[in-house]
């Protein structure tokens, strides 16, 4: 099934996927990344896919809180809910 904090939203709620839910992925390892933080560390596959649904997948505003303007809008993009909204390639 893979790992469920680096599922798109298409996929955990329809089982679609296409190179944008990948990007989608890349999005979160880079949220990783800039901020230190893992989302939803403590929680397992099926507790994260439940609260990721609830939350509509959307990171908290304070989450990207600091980091420098592109590098913010850039993972927000990837993270877009919609896929046609995300980075297409």
């Amino acid at each position: 099934l893979g790992t469920a904090q680096y599922m798109p939203p298409e996929y955990v709620r329809a089982g679609e996927h296409d190179s944008r839910g990948d990007i989608y992925a890349c999005g979160m390892v880079l949220f990783e990344l800039v901020t230190g933080k893992r989302r939803l560390k403590n929680y397992s596959g099926s507790e994260v896919l439940e609260l990721l649904d609830r939350s509509d997948f959307a990171l908290p505003p304070v989450a990207l809180q600091g980091l420098p303007k592109k590098y913010a809008e850039i993972i927000k993009k990837a993270l877009a809910v919609d896929p046609d909204r995300r980075f297409q390639s």
